[in-house]
């Protein structure tokens, strides 16, 4: 148990993946143009789309950069 114990701890010593995280806050905006008929639930259910499709976009590319950044850095 102890052996185990031990490749463990030196696995996340020496390792080469990072465990460290770093949290981020994210603000999209979306608009959409109500027609006739649409309650406001509907008309924001449909904004949310394109803000949560940017805030997507902003994540992917951040994680892309810092992916680039690290693996960089490591060279």
């Amino acid at each position: 148990m102890k052996h185990i114990l031990a490749i463990f701890v030196a696995a996340l010593l020496f390792g080469q993946t990072s465990v460290f995280a770093e949290t981020k806050e994210i603000i999209a905006e979306g608009a959409y143009n109500m027609g006739d008929g649409e309650t406001p639930t509907v008309a924001e259910s449909r904004a949310l789309l394109p803000a949560k499709r940017t805030a997507v976009e902003d994540v992917l590319f951040s994680t892309v950069a810092y992916s680039i950044h690290i693996r960089g850095a490591q060279k």
